[in-house]
């Protein structure tokens, strides 16, 4: 295999802006409404996952986009981020 010249992107998530804090391990950013992308990084998961648990209810997104648009643009709350972190700390996910 020739990789001379081309790019890996697997595995190279890159940090979303804003300011943040360590709780419990993870990274949670300061910002009351985050994007699936920060809680991806948040849960070191990827951006289907998020949208998974939001659909499942485990995270409370919040869906601030087009009725006619293919898929939600969500918002959730950092209260449900911390609220997932404690649930998966307990052991309750």
């Amino acid at each position: 295999m020739n990789t001379q010249g081309s790019f890996f992107f697997h595995n190279t998530r890159r940090r979303p802006c804003g300011r943040s804090q360590i709780i419990d391990g993870a990274e949670v950013y300061d910002i009351q409404m985050q994007t699936p992308e920060q809680v991806a990084y948040t849960l070191n998961c990827d951006v289907d996952h998020v949208y998974h648990h939001i659909q499942d209810g485990n995270l409370d997104g919040r869906d601030i986009g087009r009725a006619s648009a293919k898929r939600a643009t969500y918002r959730i709350t950092r209260a449900s981020v911390l609220e997932f972190l404690a649930r998966r700390k307990e052991g309750a996910l």
